[in-house]
């Protein structure tokens, strides 16, 4: 298995985009693994990607590719470099869940929006994603606030991240520990999802 031969976190860009039209959503995926010592090229790895596609109303939407192909368990296994998934009876934006339960060690990169973001962190089924949002957006602000201070500039505020974590204190089927861990700030290695907004 390349996971023990091939040295290197393997970097996944995931686009996603909604065709009201065709009622289908486009998962585009790209892997690479960067070159380490002694290991200049890197096969594609075999990455097995957890998903969910949610809905307005917070709830997953039902995951059926176009296509007729089916995910085990919403777990797409990644084997290219490139590939392309095409879920069809979508009929609303979803907002994708990716590496749910941290599936995979990946560095992850998703164009998901701030709003996006906030959505996750206040209604993901998926506690890991959940507490990821959070984190990616908390660290954001801290680091937008900083650079503010340093330039006399005033500091911003998130309401949708204190809405989302109000949305989890609010939870009754959330578990205290995770209600607490989902409280704390980010440290300082940050967190492992990144986006592109």
């Amino acid at each position: 298995m390349l996971w023990y031969s091939q040295a290197g976190t393997p970097e996944l860009v995931a686009t996603g985009s909604y065709d009201a039209d065709a009622k289908t959503y486009r998962l585009d995926v790209a892997q690479t693994v960067p070159p380490t010592p002694g290991q200049p090229t890197k096969e594609p790895m075999v990455i097995p990607l957890a998903i969910g596609l949610v809905g307005r109303d917070g709830r997953d939407l039902p995951l059926k590719l176009r296509d007729g192909r089916t995910i085990e368990r919403g777990v797409l296994t990644l084997t290219k470099p490139a590939e392309t998934f095409v879920f069809g009876d979508i009929g609303e934006p979803p907002v994708p869940s990716l590496n749910r339960g941290f599936s995979a060690p990946i560095k992850l990169i998703a164009n998901l929006s701030a709003d996006d973001l906030r959505f996750l962190a206040a209604h993901d089924a998926d506690a890991f994603n959940r507490w990821q949002a959070l984190q990616t957006l908390a660290t954001r602000l801290l680091l937008d606030n900083v650079a503010s201070l340093r330039a006399a500039k005033p500091a911003r505020q998130d309401g949708g991240l204190l809405d989302a974590l109000g949305a989890i204190l609010d939870d009754g089927t959330l578990e205290p520990a995770f209600i607490a861990l989902a409280l704390t700030l980010p440290g300082e290695v940050g967190p492992r999802t990144r986006d592109r907004s």
